[in-house]
């Protein structure tokens, strides 16, 4: 089983990114905790290897199309 947990100040939080800095560092999360292992700590990365990715095992999508009465 997997977890992971963000503490952020509601009243702090705001996203600094923008097209000119996608990747800005948003302001007001404090810490996160993937599976157990803090990954941030008040704004700086400690563990980068944490996690794992999840991945999808069918197709987002269905191009099933059912008709009313097949349901």
């Amino acid at each position: 089983m997997d977890a992971d947990v963000v503490v952020f100040d509601i009243m702090g939080i705001m996203d600094k990114a923008d097209f000119g800095i996608p990747d800005a560092n948003p302001e007001g999360i404090d810490y996160v905790f993937i599976n157990g292992k803090l990954a941030l700590d008040k704004g700086e990365i400690i563990d980068t290897r944490a996690g794992k990715a999840v991945r999808c095992t069918k197709p987002v999508y269905d191009y099933t199309i059912y008709k009313y009465h097949d349901m």
